[in-house]
């Protein structure tokens, strides 16, 4: 298919072409704050946890990158990593070789960190975010994607929430103004549209 199905308000991404299938090539799936301390403050962590593997699973297979920004803990030290140690800076979505890890001394995934340096150097422009923190590091990071250019898509299923009426308010205003913020989806519809061309190439074959 060419766009990942019922995202809010536009088809996602709006840049690709009608007889485009959407693959991984330019796609980073940005995974934030998914680490302990933020775990503990969301609710479902774990269900999106899990969901988030499944996903980025997915997004590696059709060649996207996975990337992972571990934030600093509000008013902990400048200095993230190494995690050994601090049990509240463990992630908990493994990385696997490929995968590329960045660390943000703020809830914004972007700022003073390496994030946007590491998407440009690998040709990523559609970003989709995901992560423990659906008000807070997941829609922050957004904003700041939004403003360099990127073309996002939020999955609400895999963005846990701190409080759940603020995080569906943090949804509602990335649709306002015909999506001024990006667009709104679901993991399942994201993994449907990437799976699609293989799934083309083997009834192809088969034929």
């Amino acid at each position: 298919m060419p766009h990942v199905a019922d995202t809010e308000p536009y088809p996602w991404p709006f840049d690709l072409d009608a007889a485009e299938l959407l693959t991984g090539e330019r796609l980073a799936l940005v995974v934030t704050g998914a680490q302990a301390f933020y775990g503990d403050l969301t609710v479902g962590a774990r269900d999106v946890v899990a969901l988030v593997e499944q996903v980025a699973a997915v997004v590696r297979a059709s060649g996207g990158v996975v990337v992972q920004v571990l934030h600093r803990r509000p008013g902990g030290a400048v200095r993230l990593l190494p995690v050994e140690g601090r049990v509240e800076h463990r992630p908990l979505v493994a990385a696997v070789p490929g995968d590329v890890v960045v660390e943000a001394p703020a809830i914004d995934g972007f700022c003073g960190s390496a994030l946007e340096r590491e998407l440009r150097a690998r040709r990523r422009d559609r970003l989709v975010l995901c992560g423990l923190g659906a008000e807070t590091t997941v829609d922050s990071t957004l904003r700041s994607a939004n403003d360099r250019g990127f073309e996002c898509l939020t999955l609400t299923d895999a963005s846990a929430a701190h409080v759940p009426d603020l995080a569906r308010r943090a949804h509602a205003s990335v649709t306002m103004s015909g999506g001024i913020f990006g667009a709104l989806g679901t993991s399942a519809a994201l993994c449907a549209a990437l799976c699609e061309p293989s799934t083309t190439i083997e009834r192809s074959f088969r034929s």
